[in-house]
């Protein structure tokens, strides 16, 4: 069978004003500008293909938005769980403020379904950081099971996700915006954990590769991401499981400047951030 099947909710058009207008009045110098935008979850995220039977069960969406000095980016999510028929929260967020003027938000806006992630998710990261990184996340948690000798593919519609970096003249750090899709009761070096994930689209900003450019004038990247889409297959008699999150990041590592070839090398180690979520992340009642 192909047929896409999505998962509609209304749009939240407050959630976008209030994304925006908290964007815009960002400092324009020595600032910076990293976001992950998901407009419509709800339409754009969802089975495209399958051969056999699945189910999706929603079990917990959190939210991350936290600092540190350095390279460092501590990141403690916020969980709410799905009782079965309703998320305790519609409008799910958090927030923080860092001492030199710039913040990192996450936030998700949805109806009540359990069958989608939300109607609209943001995460971004804007103004003066100094010498603090910072992150913003957001994550919703599904269990995805496919019968035996089935086969199912999770697709991220192309050009529906929408990420953009920024940094002002004299800003030194590398920033990612991205959207993975992984397990994440895995091992993290295992096919499938935070550092082999089924799919991890993103772009990159690195102020020291633009060292000349970077001194004098603001840099910007804006698109949207594509290729997100994985195939899962069940070969054996009996149903497999898969815990699965969807998550969405906007970061920004500031100095010292790493290595030219840290973008890699960071990403590589945003499992080690899962892996600190596990440790540390309790579900809200």
């Amino acid at each position: 069978m192909s047929a896409f099947r999505t998962f509609s909710l209304p749009r939240r058009a407050l959630a976008l004003a209030a994304a925006l207008s908290t964007l815009a009045a960002a400092p324009s110098a020595l600032a910076w500008d990293a976001s992950v935008t998901l407009p419509s979850l709800g339409v754009d995220f969802g089975v495209s293909s399958w051969s056999g039977s699945w189910t999706w069960e929603a079990t917990r969406e959190g939210v991350s938005a936290t600092y540190g000095e350095g390279n460092g980016i501590p990141v403690d999510y916020q969980f709410q769980a799905w009782d079965g028929s309703a998320w305790n929260q519609a409008y799910f967020s958090n927030e923080t403020v860092l001492p030199v003027g710039g913040s990192a938000v996450a936030y998700l806006d949805r109806g009540d379904t359990g069958t989608a992630i939300a109607d609209y998710a943001d995460a971004f990261v804007t103004g003066a950081l100094g010498n603090a990184s910072a992150g913003g996340m957001f994550a919703y948690d599904f269990a995805f099971t496919l019968a035996p000798f089935s086969e199912a593919t999770l697709t991220y519609a192309d050009d529906a996700a929408l990420v953009s970096l920024g940094a002002g003249p004299g800003e030194e750090g590398v920033a990612f915006a991205g959207l993975k899709l992984y397990d994440w009761q895995a091992d993290l070096n295992a096919p499938g954990g935070a550092n082999q994930a089924y799919f991890d689209a993103f772009i990159s900003l690195d102020t020291q590769a633009n060292a000349q450019r970077s001194a004098f004038f603001d840099l910007e990247i804006g698109q949207t991401l594509s290729g997100m889409t994985y195939t899962f297959s069940n070969p054996t008699d009996a149903p497999v499981s898969h815990a699965l999150r969807l998550e969405g990041y906007a970061l920004v590592f500031t100095t010292p400047v790493p290595e030219p070839t840290a973008p890699a090398l960071l990403l590589a180690g945003l499992g080690v951030v899962g892996w600190v979520v596990r440790r540390r992340a309790t579900p809200r009642a």
